[in-house]
């Protein structure tokens, strides 16, 4: 079941937050994979760090696993969210949920390789973040689904202020057009568990 809490939620962002630890909790002493969708600068990495703080666990960023510049031909680009190589995320980190000791190697934009191999432990809490986290192909993975939704002008205000130019038009020329084709072709709030007002402090 899906719940909107919209900009009339009136200060209960906590009681929300404790409702969402409790829901995590529950699966306590077991894999639990929590994912967490939804436009660029609505809070998906903040809420994954909070989460991380309060309760431990493994965060999965899914900027982690671009595409190699190589590899982005046009059919590739083409596809919703097809400059993330989520086939080797979910090889490398969906597929051995549960398991102590998984390697995997970020891939680094900056330098264009990939970094030095990084060990997680996805026997306990994974969260994995970032917009395209709620692919059809990854959802039955998850024991939780969230989906943080925020307006277009609010996206567009929050890349104008956080951003330097060159990535501005970035987001401009690429990247909110292959958002938004993700997000018409997948529907990942319509998969999600709970939607949360990025607009907000939840």
């Amino acid at each position: 079941m899906t719940v909107l809490y919209g900009v009339d939620r009136k200060g209960k962002g906590s009681s929300i937050y404790c409702e969402l630890i409790r829901s995590i909790e529950a699966g306590k002493g077991q894999t639990f994979c929590l994912g967490i969708d939804g436009p660029g600068t609505s809070g998906k990495t903040s809420l994954a760090e909070r989460l991380h703080g309060d309760l431990g666990g493994e965060v999965i960023h899914v900027d982690d696993y671009f595409l190699p510049f190589e590899s982005r031909s046009s059919s590739r680009l083409s596809r919703p969210m097809g400059n993330i190589e989520w086939e080797r995320l979910e090889q490398e980190i969906l597929n051995n949920l549960g398991k102590k000791s998984v390697m995997s190697a970020p891939f680094d934009c900056a330098s264009g390789v990939y970094a030095a191999h990084k060990e997680y432990d996805l026997s306990g809490l994974v969260i994995l973040e970032g917009v395209s986290s709620l692919r059809r192909e990854f959802r039955d993975y998850y024991n939780y689904k969230l989906f943080l939704s925020i307006p277009d002008a609010v996206r567009l205000e929050r890349i104008f202020r956080r951003d330097p130019e060159w990535k501005q038009e970035k987001w401009l020329s690429q990247w909110i057009p292959w958002e938004d084709n993700y997000f018409n072709t997948h529907d990942p709030a319509g998969a999600a568990d709970l939607i949360l007002d990025g607009t907000k402090e939840i």
